[in-house]
């Protein structure tokens, strides 16, 4: 019994990890964010250069255009949290990281709330790694860019309407 009760604490643990989605090495963009159940948005940030020379602002805004959280990052804070609650409704969340940013914003919520990111600028705006894919929509087509393979795949688009 014993054994069954450690089985099924390790597969929710284990479970409960893998429902988490992140965004890493955000330095400039908007973060909507649209919950369809009670969730938590989580900013994690750590130095991106010269940090200590600069504090930031992070702006959770919500789909009313009202300001629902803000945080003011001291030059001195150079690694930090914030979490917001989100509340589940028709329309989304707004979290702004205004940049250019002198610090790495890594942003957590849970896999079933929707999240799109816009960046605010051509440059600096989200630092991409191997593996990641980027998917975004020029000219009424779904383009998916892969850094690794540079390749460029495109599908029609249907417009709303």
């Amino acid at each position: 019994m014993k054994r069954l009760a450690l089985l099924l604490g390790l597969g929710l643990a284990l479970d409960a990890q893998a429902a988490t989605m992140r965004w890493a090495d955000i330095r400039d963009g908007s973060l909507y964010l649209q919950a369809d159940r009670p969730d938590t948005v989580t900013v994690r940030w750590v130095p991106a250069w010269q940090a200590d020379a600069n504090e930031e602002h992070l702006y959770l805004i919500d789909g009313q255009g009202k300001l629902e959280g803000e945080r003011l990052i001291g030059a001195s804070e150079l690694r930090g949290t914030q979490s917001w609650p989100l509340a589940p409704g028709a329309a989304s969340y707004r979290l702004e990281i205004p940049g250019y940013s002198f610090r790495r914003y890594k942003v957590e919520h849970d896999e079933h709330t929707v999240a799109l990111f816009e960046p605010a600028k051509v440059h600096f705006s989200v630092e991409t790694h191997d593996g990641d894919e980027l998917y975004f929509k020029v000219a009424r087509e779904n383009t998916r860019y892969s850094p690794a393979s540079s390749t460029v795949a495109s599908a029609p688009c249907r417009p709303n309407g």
